[in-house]
Order: structure tokens, then sequence, then C-alpha cells
């Protein structure tokens, strides 16, 4: 199902590189990568702190919340719950029909 990859793919763009699960008050720091507030905090408890994911230093008072990325988040789980739900009603979440197990196998 093409839909079900495009979410899946979307999903993968809203999680945490540390903690691995979607980004909960998502900051960008100096070099542009994004995460969640409280795992890049832990992480600059180092005397040379550095971004998890390039290794550039990064200073804990250059943070910016990141609104959009936090809406984004939130729109691609309620975009996973309403596939999860109508994969378990067999119901097509486009087409509002029943969905056929030999189209989606």
């Amino acid at each position: 199902m093409a839909s079900g990859s495009l979410i899946r793919n979307c999903s993968n763009e809203t999680i945490c590189s540390i903690c691995l699960d979607h980004f909960k008050d998502p900051v960008t720091v100096d070099c542009g990568h994004n995460f969640c507030q409280v795992c890049i905090t832990r992480c600059l408890e180092n005397a040379k702190p550095s971004c998890p994911q390039c290794r550039k230093p990064i200073s804990q008072r250059n943070f910016r919340l990141n609104h959009l990325l936090a809406n984004l988040v939130e729109l691609i789980k309620k975009l996973q719950l309403k596939t999860q739900e109508a994969g378990k009603s067999g119901i097509c979440g486009k087409h509002q029909e029943p969905s056929c197990p030999i189209m989606h196998a």
C-alpha cells in the first residue's frame, strides 16, 4: 500500500536519533539537527558537548524550539493511529470501502 509506506517514511523523519521515539519538545541545535529537548540536554552534560549526529560543537544556550516539527509529529501520530484503526476494521481509510486482502498482501 503506497500510503502506508509514505506514512512510515514521514514517521521516520519525526524520530529522535537519541531515544528512537517520536520527538518530544523538539529543539534545533547550532548545526541544524533536531532532538528531543530532554535527550539533547542529557547529552550536553559532557565537558565538550557536541552534536550526536555530526559531532560539531554545540551550546545549550543556542537551542531553538522547533514548533513546526512538534506540530508535524502530532499530525504523523494521528495519521498512524487512523491508519491502524482502519486496518483493524477492514475498511479502506482512503475510500471508506471494505479492504481487499489480496490487494494489500
